[in-house]
């Protein structure tokens, strides 16, 4: 293996910034989109799920169907609205526009 090498790249630290995060809360690192594996406060560690499938929280009203572009709202919620949000990933299951959760394949 190179030496270059590092790791797989499925998840990676985030200090988290004023605020915290909790568990499962969709994350914005600049433009990279992650889900926290864990909970802290700020300038805590914690591991960023960054490749795979993970239940988000989603904008209320928004109903998605399979293989949507999925955004990062700007606040901690999954949107299928483009705007000027960031691309999280794509909607791995369809959702209602009344569930609260829904499912994400992050890019």
């Amino acid at each position: 293996m190179a030496q270059s090498y590092i790791q797989p790249g499925e998840v990676i630290d985030y200090i988290v910034p004023s605020g915290g995060v909790t568990s499962g809360q969709l994350v914005l690192a600049s433009s990279l989109v992650g889900v926290a594996l864990g909970t802290g406060v700020e300038d805590d560690v914690v591991s960023l799920g960054i490749k795979g499938v993970f239940e988000v929280t989603k904008v209320a009203g928004n109903a998605w169907v399979l293989g949507q572009a999925i955004y990062h709202d700007g606040t901690s919620s999954a949107t299928g609205t483009v705007s000027t949000n960031k691309l999280a990933g794509y909607a791995a299951k369809i959702a209602a526009s009344g569930d609260v959760k829904g499912q994400v394949i992050l890019k």
